[in-house]
């Protein structure tokens, strides 16, 4: 029998040495070192395995899986394409070569080597092919796809907890929270000693508190919250950490419940004192007290005691010292944010708004330009960039094309932007007088106000009328 997990590497080193000429202990001694982070000391182990035997499959495999790790795809799919003509019918090489076209930039060259895998003539119920279909798919943004994807592994394990977990996901990654929460509590039912389908429920419902049709509907948004915290509160009876305690928290200061949040939230920093994202939580629950003192000191706390790359911890603190009107050292602080992760998008959005509260304009979209490029759903960097485009002259399309983004991204979005670009399609400028009476009559329909609106509206459809 071959060691344990837990001192694998140690003993396998010692049984190569013992048994320098046994294939076997070199493969596994490859496979433990390159699972302990040790790719170098792994390829050295594959080779041995390799001198000894060139036709080995396994060590083929995880020689390619050596070089994948460290970036090399090319040769990492030499070795898996090696593998294939030792063995055509080898269905770990076959995924492995897809995987590394993928992450070597070549998507459509792995879903074309997956396709062949998965057609009808070769191994169509192959399950761990479509689910690295759904994976790629939706690394690539293509959540549809994945999902369809991880049906047709559901069409061959029927009621898989963890395919159906995946795609609650990326339901909720598509915005269609009801429908995730129909699959977690399908899991918590097949699952019913597992605290996970039970947090993700909670989080499901949470999500469907603000979606569209839940828009001006207080009482049904209060009931989505209602069900969400019931979620947390089973959830933190099956596990006592801190992540169902802090939820619950959060979703109590979205129903108002700011003496319940507060409360959660100290319980979620007595089971770990040093989870930042509670005690962050906790500055926000300060903010929406208006006592903003005490958030910066919670935020200040979390940098100096608990972790000093938070982003989060930098990003509130900024927006807090932007609002006491310290834009400067608001800035520094989104600068300190950034140099940490140079690809959050909050804090690019809110660079953008400082900028444009201190009429640098330029400035401004170019923040939210990169806000939007890492986030193509930013909703707030979009329509802020378009009411920055919007002031500035002769930048109608590009303020128009924001405010459209803007749309794309939030279903719901506020009825002032809708008016925003009736009017900029209503202007001389742009001139698409059917654009502008469209986006008129959305405006309404939402429950705008404007009292001149109403006749714009009359007048437009007699103007386009006349026209045609």
């Amino acid at each position: 029998a071959l060691p344990e997990p837990e001192n694998s590497v140690e003993a396998l080193s010692e049984l190569s040495k013992a048994h320098s000429d046994n294939v076997r202990i070199f493969v596994e001694l490859g496979r433990a070192l390159l699972d302990s982070g040790d790719a170098k000391h792994a390829e050295s182990a594959l080779k041995s395995a390799l001198r000894l035997d060139e036709e080995s499959l396994t060590a083929r495999v995880l020689m390619g899986d050596v070089y994948a790790a460290n970036g090399k795809f090319t040769r990492a799919r030499k070795e898996y394409a090696t593998a294939l003509e030792i063995d055509s019918a080898y269905v770990p090489a076959h995924l492995r070569i897809a995987l590394a076209w993928h992450r070597g930039g070549k998507t459509d060259e792995a879903l074309k080597q997956l396709n062949t895998l998965l057609g009808p003539d070769n191994l169509p119920r192959l399950v761990a092919g479509h689910w690295l279909v759904a994976s790629i798919l939706a690394e690539t943004g293509d959540y549809q796809g994945a999902i369809e994807a991880l049906d047709r592994v559901l069409a061959i394990k029927k009621d898989d907890p963890r395919t159906l977990m995946a795609k609650g996901h990326l339901l909720l990654k598509q915005e269609k929270p009801m429908l995730a929460v129909a699959i977690y509590t399908k899991v918590t039912e097949l699952m019913p000693r597992s605290p996970e389908p039970v947090f993700c429920l909670g989080w499901a419902h949470e999500k469907s508190a603000d979606s569209p049709e839940v828009k001006g509907k207080e009482e049904e948004r209060t009931k989505r919250l209602k069900m969400a915290a019931d979620a947390y509160e089973k959830c933190a009876e099956m596990d006592p950490g801190v992540r169902p305690r802090d939820s619950l928290g959060f979703v109590s200061l979205l129903a108002g419940m700011h003496v319940e949040a507060v409360t959660q939230f100290r319980r979620a920093t007595d089971i770990d004192p040093k989870f930042a994202a509670a005690r962050n939580n906790l500055g926000l629950a300060d903010d929406l007290a208006d006592n903003r003192a005490n958030a910066k000191k919670r935020y200040e706390e979390v940098l100096k005691r608990i972790d000093k790359k938070n982003v989060r911890a930098h990003v509130m603190l900024a927006l807090d010292l932007w609002i006491d009107g310290s834009a400067n050292k608001a800035i520094k602080e989104l600068e300190r944010a950034l140099k940490i992760d140079p690809d959050d998008d909050l804090a690019w959005t809110f660079v953008g708004d400082i900028h444009y509260d201190n009429r640098k304009t330029d400035q401004a979209i170019k923040a939210y330009k990169k806000a939007t490029e890492i986030n193509g759903r930013n909703f707030t960097a979009w329509y802020h960039m378009g009411i920055a485009y919007d002031d500035a002259k002769r930048k109608d399309e590009e303020a128009d094309r924001c405010y459209r983004k803007a749309l794309e991204a939030k279903a719901d979005p506020p009825n002032e932007m809708i008016l925003r670009l009736a009017i900029l399609n209503d202007d001389t400028a742009l001139n698409r007088l059917d654009e502008a009476l469209k986006f008129y009559q959305l405006y309404r329909d939402l429950g705008g106000t404007e009292e001149w609106v109403p006749a714009r509206i009359e007048e437009l459809k007699e103007q386009l009328a006349g026209d045609g």
